[in-house]
């Protein structure tokens, strides 16, 4: 058999019209293949690798119903149903940008446009069989999972100049970080920085330094690889996990935000935008992202039942900051809610989740009598399942929003106490608080404080309201940062010549606190005093503009 022979490959063709695949079939024959195999759609494909083990999957892109060969693809890196010496080869006929960078995520081994020739794709897989010869003592330890011996054959195959060297050379760098020797790993990638700057060496390099805990070098590598190329999608995966590690949530949704605009077919890119912005309490980009990650999700191993649940509850915090935005996704939110027992099953801590959600969901939105309703099933049911933290926060803002102070008093009193000392778990429950639980968060609110006030004090009151608008958007709940940010802001309408933009802000502060802040609160005194001087600021300002 020679390197590039066809005669002992197993291969299989996916496509759902038998034309193409009798073609390819054919065509493969010709080559000198004996064992050619066809799937007609998604499912039948991975069926089949469960079944077999191919050297070769020929895969079209659009499968019709069901999943697409990108989702094949995943499903097969997922469940890891090629050895890594197997090719996948995905075939389509469309060649928009969003395909194509979606379907690289996965890294098919190659990308070929219909219509396809026969001399063509003979020569496009003899190459590839010829690097799968020059690499297969690599590719056999790692099936083995032999992490050593697959670096020694990496430089093996690197010492003796073959036109490999350059696969093994990205391989021997990941298997290095993979066994965090990371020294080992900036070597290999400075070496091949030397040649030539490439966007991988330099992203490998940025992994080294964040391996090392260098973390400004990571950053600095990562955004280097981005300058070379903005189309290099794992540089801003890598960014973004940097930007996280080094706490700086909003540069992170940044990141994903732009890669995602690149890239808008990516789901776990899509879910992850979802998360980070809701966090980070930007509702209208949660919203749009997880609904995206719901659509793209269908017929995907990556489909999880927390994202269908995350995009009712960001719509439910759009409802309640800006109801005409959240309108528009009344019927994605019906459908998802519809559709989630059949999709994600339906046992008891199923059902309990989704609807609890939807409780929320309709107290955020006005529907008060469904919402008591299922609040008050899902009390009675509460000594006799076992839930997680999201299930019970989603108690706390429907309680909330449906005006029974008591029961929402005891649901947070009972999570404090049952998730004492969980400092990760604190930090969550922070969301539906007044005032911070968690160590963390707490520090924060102390730190953007400071910093404010301080700018306050020095008469900057444009530093103040940049200051603690952050803070509000980080702590939307907590009562002192809004009364520090309407203050700041008074003081720049009065006393550092503000504008209508930041007249506008004040008063939406202070309607946001005439809800938040009742008669008996402690800062009641207080808001009453700010509301005065800014019918005061108001006044003047307006005396002003006229």
């Amino acid at each position: 058999m020679t390197p590039a022979g066809f005669e002992h490959k197993r291969i299989l063709v996916v496509d759902d019209f038998e034309n193409f695949r009798t073609t390819i079939t054919r065509m493969l024959q010709e080559f000198g293949a004996h064992t050619v195999d066809a799937a007609v759609n998604g499912k039948d494909a991975v069926s089949r690798c469960r079944a077999s083990q191919y050297d070769l999957v020929l895969c079209d892109y659009n499968l019709g119903p069901g999943k697409s060969g990108q989702q094949v693809l995943e499903q097969l890196r997922h469940d890891k149903l090629l050895t890594n010496s197997a090719l996948f080869v995905l075939i389509s006929a469309e060649s928009s940008k969003s395909i194509v960078m979606a379907a690289y995520d996965y890294e098919p081994d190659a990308y070929l446009t219909k219509p396809i020739t026969a001399k063509n794709l003979q020569q496009r897989l003899e190459r590839l069989f010829r690097q799968c010869f020059e690499m297969r003592d690599i590719y056999k330890a790692m099936d083995a999972d032999n992490i050593n011996g697959a670096i020694a054959c990496c430089r093996d195959v690197i010492g003796r100049e073959s036109r490999a060297r350059p696969l093994a050379q990205k391989l021997l760098g990941r298997l290095l970080l993979r066994s965090e020797q990371f020294d080992a790993a900036e070597k290999v990638y400075r070496q091949v920085l030397q040649g030539r700057e490439l966007d991988w060496a330099q992203v490998g390099l940025a992994a080294a330094k964040k391996g090392q805990g260098d973390w400004v070098s990571a950053q600095q590598w990562a955004e280097q690889a981005l300058n070379n190329n903005r189309m290099f999608m794992p540089a801003y995966d890598l960014l973004s996990e940097i930007q996280g590690a080094r706490d700086d949530s909003m540069a992170q949704q940044q990141t994903i935000a732009q890669a995602v605009e690149i890239s808008p077919m990516s789901l776990t890119r899509q879910q992850k935008l979802g998360q980070l912005a809701y966090d980070n309490h930007d509702a209208a980009l949660a919203t749009q992202a997880f609904k995206s990650s719901v659509k793209l999700g269908e017929h995907s191993c990556y489909d999880r039942q927390d994202v269908h649940l995350q995009f009712v509850r960001s719509c439910a915090e759009l409802a309640r900051t800006d109801p005409d935005a959240a309108k528009p996704y009344a019927r994605d939110v019906s459908r998802t809610l519809a559709d989630f027992e059949q999709r994600f099953g339906n046992k008891n801590n199923e059902r309990v989740s989704v609807r609890s959600t939807a409780c929320m969901y309709y107290a955020a939105t006005g529907e008060t009598d469904t919402a008591a309703k299922l609040l008050e099933q899902l009390m009675e049911q509460s000594e006799t399942v076992d839930v997680d933290l999201p299930v019970k926060l989603d108690w706390i803002v429907a309680a909330e929003s449906l005006g029974k102070q008591q029961l929402h008093d005891q649901l947070v009193k009972d999570v404090l106490t049952s998730y004492e000392g969980n400092e990760k778990a604190l930090e969550a429950i922070d969301r539906v608080l007044e005032n911070p639980a968690s160590e963390k968060n707490r520090k924060r609110v102390a730190q953007v404080n400071k910093q404010g006030i301080a700018c306050y004090e020095k008469a900057d009151y444009t530093g103040a309201v940049e200051c603690f608008t952050r803070a509000a958007k980080e702590f939307p709940k907590h009562i002192g940062i809004e009364l520090n940010l309407l203050q700041a802001l008074i003081g720049s309408l009065t006393q550092g010549g503000g504008n209508s933009h930041q007249l506008e802000q004040a008063n939406s502060v202070a309607k946001r606190l005439a809800v938040s802040v009742s008669s008996e609160h402690p800062q009641a005194a207080r808001l009453l005093q700010l509301n005065a001087k800014l019918t005061q600021a108001a006044q003047q300002f307006q005396g002003k503009e006229n």
